[in-house]
């Protein structure tokens, strides 16, 4: 199978910019085949596989770039460029590690940080460097449809914005991307998989040093309902 040759009319590679993006009911069938086998079939130059990617990921990529960005459609065209270049270098692409997701958040993040390198500032919203980043997330936002009492998830909110950039990062990747730590390695480019463990331990230590005696009740209403615990 061969992907067009041709140039790529990027209005027409992506189907729809919408943030909600379903899975076509031709694609369902790829739903139970395993990350290596879909990402070979797209190496390949499978348009099936291509699609199937495009369409599991697009909601989950918008979330992830969000953290980063507020601008929506700034986040957007970037997730855009990510699949066309994936769709125009399909026979270049590097083997897969782990799975599909943690390969598109690196990608996508990558991209982030060197469209920051390029401009200064998307609209009036400063897009910062790496160590620097003011990683944007509602847990309210997350939690919306858990129940969880508003008092609780404002202790909370308020406790994980004062948390490093990067602490926040990784727990949110690990609770509410439901990445593994492997996943997460790979990633936020750490050396070595015990770099995320420590970072997520200290942003765990942090949130308990900054809630003090409510930090067992939160946490246990609100983190671990979401994920197992580390």
């Amino acid at each position: 199978m061969k992907m067009k040759a041709t140039k790529i009319n990027q209005t027409n590679l992506i189907v729809s910019k919408s943030e909600a993006v379903p899975l076509h009911s031709s694609l369902v069938k790829m739903e139970g085949k395993p990350d290596i086998e879909i990402w070979e079939n797209l190496r390949m130059g499978s348009e099936e596989a291509f699609s199937f990617i495009y369409f599991k990921y697009f909601q989950q990529l918008f979330n992830y770039g969000h953290q980063f960005s507020t601008d929506r459609e700034f986040v957007k065209d970037i997730i855009q460029d990510l699949f066309v270049e994936i769709k125009l270098k399909h026979k270049r692409l590097r083997e897969l590690k782990t799975s599909i997701k943690p390969y598109l958040f690196k990608s996508l993040r990558r991209k982030l940080l060197e469209k920051r390198s390029k401009i200064s500032f998307v609209g009036e919203e400063k897009i910062y460097v790496e160590h620097s980043f003011q990683i944007e997330f509602s847990i309210e936002n997350q939690l919306i449809q858990k129940q969880v009492n508003k008092e609780v998830l404002k202790k909370l909110e308020e406790a994980f914005q004062k948390l490093p950039a990067r602490q926040k990062e990784v727990l949110i990747n690990y609770y509410f991307e439901g990445l593994d730590y492997n996943e997460i390695t790979e990633v936020m480019g750490f050396s070595k998989i015990e770099h995320a463990r420590v970072m997520a331990h200290r942003g765990i230590k942090n949130l308990r040093k900054e809630l003090g005696n409510d930090f067992g009740s939160l946490i246990t209403s609100v983190f671990f309902a979401v994920l197992p615990n580390l």
